[in-house]
């Protein structure tokens, strides 16, 4: 599982970073092109989980997609990835004890 977690927060944080730099290009606004990057990757990272949760579309966008909020502070907190990992790592477990 914890592999599992770490991939996750790979392709979050890729999917996090290329949307940044593209909104970023496109508005020439730092604070706008990261406000759209966050949001863009929450709805994917939720949307990621739709067949995990049987279509539950409103606990896959606020549990899954604004729980990763927390993970995606750290990161641009720290520019670290073990960061935001410890973060989800923590949440996931915390929600299955």
């Amino acid at each position: 599982m914890a592999l599992q977690l770490f991939g996750e927060e790979m392709v979050k944080l890729n999917i996090f970073l290329g949307v940044l730099i593209l909104a970023f290009q496109r508005t020439g606004n730092r604070k706008m092109g990261i406000v759209i990057a966050i949001a863009v990757t929450l709805f994917v990272f939720g949307m990621a989980h739709f067949r995990a949760y049987n279509g539950a579309i409103v606990q896959i966008l606020l549990i899954q997609g604004l729980g990763s909020i927390f993970d995606l502070f750290l990161y641009m907190r720290t520019k670290n990835i073990l960061t935001s990992y410890a973060m989800h790592v923590l949440q996931d477990f915390m929600f299955l004890a």
